[in-house]
């Protein structure tokens, strides 16, 4: 996962860099956690990241779920296209009303929940972000 050390270290090198979109890469989990680095860096300005596709799994949810709870820049994130569980959605939906977050719009798929989840989900807790699902 060369590549996303390298994002990695551009994120952290360039603060000026405010939108990255990986999308339909097989980054996978171990490349998020490479990419993680740079997003959470003091130094990143990063506001949008789209993940489209990636591969993205369980373990890689929770290392999102760490991005939207620590992240002082990250407005949007993209994650249509990858197979995230509804534990897993819970967890960033959860991570998205921690004091001092800053994401405002989360997407996902609709295929990646069940029905009835999206209502169960806001009746236990309303979320203090925008959740599109496509």
């Amino acid at each position: 996962m060369r590549i996303c050390q390298d994002l990695a270290l551009v994120l952290e090198t360039n603060p000026n860099l405010r939108s990255l979109d990986v999308g339909g890469n097989n980054i996978g989990d171990i490349g998020m956690a490479f990419l993680s680095g740079g997003v959470l860096h003091p130094h990143c300005g990063l506001k949008e990241l789209s993940l489209d596709s990636c591969q993205l799994t369980r373990e890689g949810g929770k290392i999102l779920a760490s991005i939207i709870a620590f992240s002082k820049s990250l407005n949007e994130l993209d994650l249509r296209g990858n197979p995230l569980d509804n534990s897993t959605i819970r967890l960033l939906c959860l991570a998205t009303s921690l004091p001092g977050r800053v994401l405002r719009k989360l997407r996902v798929s609709r295929a990646s929940t069940e029905e009835g989840f999206w209502f169960d989900l806001r009746q236990d807790n309303p979320l203090p972000c925008e959740i599109s699902m496509d």
